[in-house]
Order: structure tokens, then sequence, then C-alpha cells
């Protein structure tokens, strides 16, 4: 399954929406045919369609790009590349859950914040 179709899949869960008429209305330049294209494997949502999506859902915007940019390359080096920075980033958001939820637990003597801009991934 192509990311693409992965992301407004994920959409319609969290969204709570039982029709692809629902999602049209969330995203920009989306028609009908085009959703149709994207659930087939047949095209990609744009950058901006992906975007939008992100920040309807609140996914973490970045790795919504960066797992975009790594299903639609071509090249097998770049996409290695971009899968890499994808786990990454997910992870860092992850981290972030958990820090978040146990406050500052974790590293009681450098609260939140020192410890993100001491995080490589970060940095």
């Amino acid at each position: 399954m192509s990311f693409s179709r992965e992301l407004l899949e994920l959409a319609k869960k969290k969204l709570e929406l039982t029709k692809d008429a629902q999602l049209l209305e969330l995203i920009p330049n989306m028609e009908k045919g085009t959703l149709s294209k994207i659930k087939s494997g047949n095209r990609d949502l744009t950058d901006a369609q992906a975007l939008a999506i992100a920040e309807h859902c609140g996914f973490n915007t970045e790795w919504v790009l960066v797992s975009l940019a790594a299903d639609t390359t071509k090249s097998e080096a770049v996409k290695s590349v971009w899968s890499t920075l994808a786990k990454k980033l997910l992870t860092g958001a992850l981290m972030l859950c958990v820090l978040k939820i146990s406050g500052s637990y974790l590293v009681p003597d450098l609260g939140k914040h020192r410890f993100l801009a001491r995080s490589r991934l970060f940095a």
C-alpha cells in the first residue's frame, strides 16, 4: 500500500469519517477522480495535500512529508535516506509523547526544553 493511500485511511479513522466525500472537503485541490486514483495506487498526494491532512488530523507534519518523499522517490538510495529520516522523526515524536505524559520524571535535572535542545534529532 502506498503512503498516500495509507495516509488517507489514517485520516478517515482519526476524523471518524464514513464517506470519501467528507475527506474531499478537507483536502485542497482534490477531486473525486483524483482520490480514486490515489486509492488505486495510480497517483500520490501532493506535498500540500499531505500537509493539509497532517494539520487537520494533528499528525507530525515533518514525518508525513518525509514519508511521502520516501514513498514517491524513484532512487533506492534516496528512498533509503528518506525512510531512515522518517523513522527518526517518528521515534522523536513518540519520545515527546512519553515525556509529555510522564512530565519531567524521565529527565528531572534537564527539563523538557533543555532535553530537546540537546537531542540530535532537533539540533
